[in-house]
């Protein structure tokens, strides 16, 4: 499935079709890659709701997704994980912090 943005499509329909397109791209090792990836998704997903990012950044990602994959590294998750740190300021302990709890 290949991501693209549609103003007819729900936002969770394009959170869920990003998260699927991103473990395609770069397949989890681990449970907790799966995890960390859906808690990305999550992250988005919520800054765009907030309008503190647009529909555009979902792709965006996608690209630093596909730039960590290229090459010859041990970890392209993590070298994904660090390019989202860098470029959009990702961080996971604020990211949970700022989420409603749902339990």
């Amino acid at each position: 499935m290949e991501f693209s943005p549609s103003d007819s499509v729900s936002l969770p329909t394009r959170t869920l079709a990003f998260f699927e397109t991103l473990v395609q791209t770069l397949p989890p090792r681990s449970s907790s890659d799966r995890t960390c990836f859906r808690r990305v998704a999550e992250w988005l997903r919520d800054e765009v709701r907030a309008g503190r990012r647009d529909d555009d950044v979902f792709g965006q990602v996608l690209l630093y997704a596909r730039e960590a994959s290229i090459g010859r590294v041990r970890n392209p998750n993590a070298v994904f994980m660090s390019i989202l740190r860098k470029e959009l300021g990702y961080d996971p302990v604020t990211a949970r912090q700022r989420r409603p709890a749902t339990r």
